[in-house]
């Protein structure tokens, strides 16, 4: 035996720095698809953004189809933390170049306080 003792060496992992570098985001891969027409769905756990580019009439009067080219599920930390984001932009763009005029709520349609399934896109209610 040598005279070597046995010594306990502890490792502490290193502390990360918190930094505020920016994200680099790479778009090597994505689609771009217009969007001027959407809805919001929601459950109790999670939010769903359905985008589409433009609405149709349906087959039955009266009806009208949201053909959804993308659709985006997100928890509701996520919804807060995006629409903090976009709120922001939109201020930020007013104060540029002046009030954005709301003149969507006159060209959607008015939900007649139907039965609309969960499953199915819907339009937020609009008091006229």
């Amino acid at each position: 035996m040598s005279g070597k003792t046995n010594k306990k060496i502890t490792v502490r992992p290193a502390q990360k720095k918190q930094t505020s570098a920016p994200v680099k985001l790479s778009f090597q891969s994505t689609d771009v698809s217009y969007c001027s027409q959407f809805s919001v769905q929601a459950t109790t756990h999670e939010v769903f953004l359905n985008f589409a580019a433009s609405l149709f009439p349906g087959v039955n009067p009266g009806e009208i189809v949201l053909p959804v080219h993308t659709r985006v599920a997100m928890n509701y930390v996520n919804t807060k933390r995006l629409l903090a984001v976009l709120s922001e932009t939109v201020m930020k763009y007013e104060k540029e170049y002046g009030e954005i005029k709301d003149v969507v709520k006159n060209e959607l349609p008015v939900d007649k306080g139907g039965t609309a399934s969960k499953t199915t896109a819907s339009f937020p209610k609009i008091k006229r």
